[in-house]
């Protein structure tokens, strides 16, 4: 029977096992039934019953949250019994355990600082509490983030220390470590961390065999061996240099003769446990953290790009480049490449403009082998059959050089997680494809012809291969510093402003001309009014046919450890066009624009949730004018207070225009200003803009002054008189009716009436 503490939850209902998982988690016969629940098609948490909590079944619990922790996309694990329930962080660094000399007491202290939260059934109190916090409806909208029930809860949870975060902090402590340790050169120091990342990653995957390892150091049976030697390591990364095509694995000038075994100590611990400082060496040698054959291969990518951002923070501001959240590329390759059944079309020519380190692309592979799945019913191992899908589709241009190798080794490890075995391709079975074209590349033994090293917006018209694209995705660089002198005159000759992303949005429509486009870009294109702006989106909603735009304005200014950021290290608003230049069959006099109020949901999942109430569709002819106030109105509102704003703006019904409208009866002007080079008066109080309140009718609101500061009408003093807040206050108007003669400053606003305003209609 099954226990009533989990059926009060009602979550057990609606989750389903892990075996439907493209990912193989779980080992079955070692962990037994796991089930998932999901949101949206997206995991949310993983459950598991137990027999008891007793020591053996604790230690396969820690197993399992170790799991959790490296697939990243939960955020619990539920264990329960019949009589009792753990709920435990995933989103924490699981805790890695030596068996031979791990005391119990020790152990169970240790798992214990994992949990969220624990109860028995016959604790009322927390049973209530229980289904107030971690019931299936207050998973679902996020209820633990802003619930005061679920605050000492809340003050466990630090989503900075989910496995990819914990990675890249431990790959940039261990870059600052082996340039303390005398490697002061950082294109060694990115190479040899990417180099070992990716070699990791081949290992889990049991993409090495041990004879590999057993070429260069006969008593090898991992890569963590053979970086017990210098000679080893670099005579493997000669081996894999060659088998990889140039890709990643080529050398600085001297090199070799400049790492140590103290550097390759230094990488060895922090893909064991994470960074681990001498003062806190690794504990439990037997065990390592990080588990590759669960970290999603787009996290690579991610990875990758945020550590070279932090490693360079400063040129990847002044490049304009952010890292890509695989759950962006997610959402838009769902609607531009789903992988329902029903979709057998694998032929899909590709293109990211600004491929960084292949996120994009490593997902649409993916995806086009998947629909080839689905056309022939079968998996997909075939070697020469998956390297055409990606040659005939997959495409990407990117100015930076390492970004671009990244991408080709990506892909490459895209490939090698269709074989059966993975090992084919260190004994030269398999010869992967020349990927890179880079003319300036003097490592690589031919160029390829999908992944290209160019100025996107220069003239690409003598490359053949970059053009008909029936597919372009992909996150352009922002900004409007530090631009290419392209960009520039692309912007010139368009009557564009000068914004970087612009060109990249416009020429996509050149690359794609009959085909369809969706591209990542910053919300302000929506909403700036100078000509500039208006210029381009009278062309992008003119000239364009465009289907939907996602606003993701709301996770900007998200809190620091809430997990809401999409883009952690950009500081604007960042937002999601689908459009094609061709308009469809049956166009829509509407636009489909989503517009999330709130970050909280996507906190709770990795993945990102519109909620039906975000979702609206807008009249294609208001969006088509470039200087409509549609979509900063629609970001909060509805179609109808768009009309309502519209209808009272043109009878004049705003408190700024009635005044206008009405001078014989109204008048307003700003406060007094400092101003010490004309000192007129010092007033010996004054109104503190601080202290004016939402409706407040009270004179307490005096702070003393000895300022300087320039006369003022007094008529603007008599009372009663109005006062209103420049700024808000939690996202609200702030006004004061003042009822003595007193001072208030430009801060503030004051409104007159030749009456009693309180009896006036306005």
């Amino acid at each position: 029977m099954k226990s009533e503490l989990i059926n009060d939850l009602d979550i057990l209902d609606f989750a389903k096992n892990c075996d439907g998982f493209d990912v193989k988690l779980f080992d079955k016969e070692k962990y037994g039934v796991i089930q998932v629940y999901e949101n949206e098609n997206q995991p949310v948490l993983f459950l598991k019953e137990v027999e008891s909590f007793d020591f053996e079944t604790l230690k396969q619990i820690a197993e399992i949250h170790k799991i959790c922790w490296n697939f990243q996309k939960v955020l619990f694990l539920y264990v329960y019994s019949k009589t009792e329930i753990r709920i435990y962080n995933c989103s924490e660094k699981p805790f890695v355990y030596n068996e031979k000399n791990i005391e119990e007491k020790q152990f169970k202290d240790k798992l214990v600082n994992l949990e969220f939260y624990s109860c028995k059934q016959t604790d009322k109190q927390k049973l209530n509490l229980l289904n107030i916090i971690f019931s299936r409806i207050a998973i679902d909208t996020g209820f633990i983030w802003s619930s005061d029930e679920a605050i000492e809860i809340r003050k466990k949870l630090n989503l900075e220390k989910r496995v990819d975060k914990y990675l890249i902090d431990s790959l940039i402590k261990t870059a600052n470590a082996l340039e303390k340790k005398g490697l002061k050169n950082k294109f060694i120091i990115h190479k040899l961390i990417m180099r070992s990342l990716f070699l990791f990653y081949l290992e889990d995957r049991k993409a090495t065999p041990i004879e590999l390892y057993q070429q260069f150091s006969p008593k090898a049976t991992s890569f963590f061996d053979i970086l017990d030697d210098v000679e080893a390591t670099y005579n493997l990364f000669e081996k894999l240099a060659d088998d990889f095509n140039g890709s990643l694995f080529n050398f600085e000038e001297k090199e070799k003769d400049l790492v140590t075994k103290e550097h390759l100590g230094l990488i060895k611990n922090c893909f064991f446990d994470g960074y681990q400082d001498e003062a806190n060496p690794v504990l439990f040698p037997d065990k390592k953290l990080f588990d590759f054959s669960i970290i999603r291969i787009e996290l690579l990518s991610e990875i990758y790009e945020n550590f070279l951002s932090k490693l360079d923070n400063k040129k990847k501001k002044d490049s304009g480049t952010f890292y890509t959240p695989p759950s962006l590329v997610e959402l838009i390759l769902n609607e531009r490449l789903p992988t329902d059944k029903d979709k057998t079309n694998y032929q899909v020519k590709t293109l990211d403009p600004s491929c960084g380190s292949g996120i994009f692309l490593v997902q649409t592979f993916k995806r086009l082998v998947k629909r080839y799945e689905n056309k022939h019913n079968e998996k997909l191992t075939d070697f020469t059959t998956l390297v055409e899908i990606l040659k005939t589709n997959i495409f990407g241009i990117e100015l930076d050089s390492k970004s671009i190798k990244v991408a080709a080794f990506s892909l490459y490890l895209a490939l090698l997680d269709n074989l059966d075995p993975k090992t084919g391709w260190w004994n030269k079975t398999i010869q992967f494809p020349y990927l890179i074209n880079d003319p300036d590349d003097k490592s690589l033994k031919e160029q390829g012809n999908n992944l290209f090293k160019r100025d996107t917006i220069s003239d690409l018209s003598d490359i053949t291969e970059l053009q008909n694209f029936d597919l372009v995705v992909g996150n352009p660089p922002f900004g409007t510093k530090n631009l290419l002198p392209t960009i520039k005159a692309y912007c010139n000759k368009e009557k564009f402003a000068q914004e970087m992303v612009l060109p990249f949005l416009h020429k996509s429509t050149f690359l794609a001309p009959k085909g369809r486009i969706a591209l990542i870009f910053n919300t302000k294109i929506l909403t700036n009014t100078s000509g500039t702006y208006q210029k381009f989106r009278e062309w992008l909603f003119n000239n364009n046919y465009v289907e939907k735009l996602y606003n993701f304005s709301i996770l900007r200014k998200a809190p620091k450890f809430s997990g809401g950021q999409l883009f952690g290290s950009a500081v604007g608003p960042i937002s999601i066009v689908f459009y094609q230049k061709e308009e469809p069959e049956n166009p829509k006099d509407t636009i489909t624009y989503y517009a999330p109020k709130t970050y909280i949901k996507n906190d709770i999942l990795e993945g990102i949730i519109i909620d039906s109430s975000d979702e609206k569709h807008l009249p294609r002819m208001e969006c088509e004018k470039p200087d409509t106030k549609i979509w900063k109105i629609a970001m909060w509102g509805s179609y109808f207070d768009f009309e309502l704003i519209e209808k009272l703006d043109k009878n004049f019904v705003s408190l700024h225009n009635y005044v206008k409208a009405n001078k014989e009866n109204w008048d307003f002007t700003k406060g007094i200003m400092a101003d010490s080079l004309k000192p007129e008066f010092i007033p010996s109080h004054i109104i503190s803009p601080k202290l004016v309140e939402r409706y407040l009718s009270v004179n307490n609101l005096l702070v003393p002054n000895s300022k300087y500061y320039r006369k003022i009408d007094k008529k603007f003093i008599k009372p009663p008189f109005l006062v209103f807040k420049e700024g808000q206050s939690n996202k609200k108007y702030c006004a004061s009716i003042i009822e003595n003669e007193e001072y208030f400053t430009n801060s503030l606003y004051g409104f007159y009436n030749n009456g009693d305003f309180r009896n006036s209609k306005v």
